[in-house]
């Protein structure tokens, strides 16, 4: 792991010993208490480096490998020292009575990831004691950094519990919290102060990295006075070469501890990733910040392609969304942007439709906007799945599952499946202004103004005697040789397509985001000349066709069309 590299060796040591230091007297009833370090496996959408038949509190062993086993032993400790901030995070207070000084006096737990931020005596965060077990862990426990009437909160509480005063000399404490190849996302904590001691409020930063130097200046907004101020914040640099460097902060001209840090290996989540948008496509890509949830459940689609262990790994990883913060910091292809942000700067309409439009206006060097899943991976670590829905790119709205291989150190896209229900349905509006168009024995087609939204009506001319009188059909007494359909797409067919998305000899180069079906209706047919014994034999002829009563269904919602006429077509003839 990253963070092995790049710490003391006795930093790791501390935080898992804090671990199973605090969570001592919540092992159940009859279960041997924890004495040694708590081995921690990666979280739910990591990649297992190896197997342990170390058994967990969960099923009734005492180690702490997976979230399951944490909400074990909270469930099992006096609830005196567990206090709860949310679903996802706990804070557990040390026994002044029974704990060791040097090992902290309180540790904030998330437990999804299993990483952790550790308190000392006078509430103020230790950054060594500190561990983050994955990059989604870090960016969870960053927002307690938001959070400053919390964290004052808990501060006060440790202070009184531990009978201690802040000196009101300020201490900065920095480690490493994570590293993704050449990035390496620090944690910095201001010890010593007050909570609402305000003397590091957005605070200046001065980088020494080797022989390098990073001034960085803070655009904040005012500070009211008397109210807690954040006293810890992540910060990613860029650390390159092989060789260790010497790492230190200045804020506001107090200096840090120095760290030795070299660069690291790029991560598992990021090469995953990495490897998922370079399928989808070439360009460089806005990333949505937070990863999406709640999709259906692909295992009957994906279950000839996707190991069980995978698809498994996949659903339990997406019960909840989570941040994508400090992914892919500092790359020019790939830029992440809370939700927020993109409604703002890059989709300015509510409207799907005119929001990619403009957005292919405004930005015609980037390749659209995605969002993804959380990683799903295979029991061994060597399969991969990742849901990505990519939005206003060069063709349609597309919402893909994309299964992926391990090759060594890289991973590779195996597999596409088109996600089933991921699309939302686009509602037709049934203004057919566009010119009527046709081929074939007999197929018609007409579009709205926009050419996003095409009404279709096929009739299997040889079955039916037509002639130069009209010939009217029930489509619902005729389904296997009459049917009518309104195709959506996402935008207009000429941007997304490049072409008629009908009768061309290339066939349709982009699917319709949402298809509804003529369940009922009447076709009048009125045609120049008989059909063809056979396809595409014989000279063209003109057909006009009158689409009239006609409701139109996709699940559970329907459409009604009063009438549109496709009048004079040239049908007949086939493309090619």
């Amino acid at each position: 792991m990253q963070l092995k590299q790049i710490r003391p060796a006795h930093a790791l040591a501390l935080g898992l010993c804090l671990v199973a230091v605090m969570l001592t007297s919540c092992a159940p009833t009859g279960a041997p208490s924890v004495t040694t370090s708590v081995p921690l496996s990666p979280p739910a959408n990591q990649a297992p480096e190896a197997t342990t038949v170390a058994t967990g509190c969960s099923i009734g062993g005492t180690g702490v490998f997976t979230p399951e086993d944490v909400r074990c032993y909270l469930a099992n400790d006096d609830s005196a020292q567990v206090q709860v901030i949310d679903t996802e995070t706990v804070v557990l207070l040390a026994d002044p009575q029974s704990i060791a000084d040097w090992a902290g006096a309180a540790i904030i737990y998330h437990i999804p990831t299993l990483s952790m931020l550790a308190m000392d005596r006078f509430g103020d965060i230790d950054p060594e004691a500190s561990i983050f077990s994955s990059r989604a862990g870090m960016a969870a426990l960053n927002e307690l950094a938001n959070d400053p009437e919390l964290m004052a909160g808990l501060k006060q509480q440790m202070q009184l519990k531990w009978q201690t005063t802040p000196s009101n000399e300020p201490e900065i404490r920095l480690s490493t919290a994570w590293q993704d190849g050449p990035t390496t996302i620090f944690l910095i904590a201001v010890a010593g102060l007050e909570a609402t001691d305000d003397r590091f409020y957005c605070p200046s930063e001065t980088w020494t990295i080797g022989d390098n130097t990073v001034e960085i200046v803070a655009d904040c907004m005012a500070h009211e006075s008397g109210t807690p101020v954040s006293h810890f914040f992540f910060a990613p640099q860029s650390i390159k070469g092989g060789g260790e460097q010497p790492v230190q902060v200045a804020l506001n001209g107090v200096p840090s501890n120095v760290v030795q840090v070299r660069e690291g290996a790029v991560s598992q989540e990021t090469a995953v990733y990495q490897a998922a948008l370079r399928h989808i496509t070439n360009r460089p890509l806005i990333v949505r910040g937070e990863t999406a949830s709640g999709f259906d459940d692909p295992t009957s689609q994906l279950a000839t392609t996707v190991a069980p262990g995978t698809l498994q790994n996949y659903l339990e990883s997406n019960e909840a969304p989570f941040s994508l913060l400090f992914l892919f910091h500092g790359s020019n292809a790939h830029f992440v942007h809370p939700s927020a942000t993109i409604a703002r700067d890059y989709l300015l309409s509510s409207d799907p439709q005119a929001a990619c439009v403009q957005f292919r206006s405004d930005y015609p060097g980037l390749g659209g906007v995605v969002t993804l899943s959380r990683i799903g991976y295979s029991d061994d670590g060597t399969q991969a799945l990742v849901h990505v829905l990519h939005e206003c790119g060069p063709g349609d709205r597309r919402a893909t599952y994309l299964t992926l291989a391990r090759r060594g150190a890289a991973w590779q896209v195996t597999e596409e499946t088109t996600a089933a229900t991921a699309l939302p349905t686009l509602t037709p509006e049934m203004d057919y202004a566009g010119k009527a168009n046709g081929c074939g024995d007999i197929f018609v087609y007409r579009s709205n103004h926009a050419r996003s939204e095409y009404v279709k009506v096929w009739i299997d001319a040889r079955v039916f005697d037509l002639s130069t009188g009209p010939t009217t059909l029930d489509l619902a007494a005729h389904p296997g040789e009459t049917g009518a359909w309104i195709d959506v797409y996402a935008d207009s067919v000429v941007k997304l397509l490049g072409d008629q998305p009908y009768c061309n000899d290339v066939g349709p180069t982009g699917e319709p985001q949402s298809v509804w079906k003529a369940v009922s209706g009447t076709v009048t047919v009125t045609a120049s000349a008989s059909a063809h014994a056979e396809p595409c034999t014989g000279e063209p002829y003109q057909a006009t066709v009158l689409l009239e009563d006609a409701l139109f269904a996709l699940g559970e919602e329907t459409v009604y069309l009063p009438s549109v006429e496709f009048d004079d077509v040239t049908v007949g003839w086939c493309p090619g």
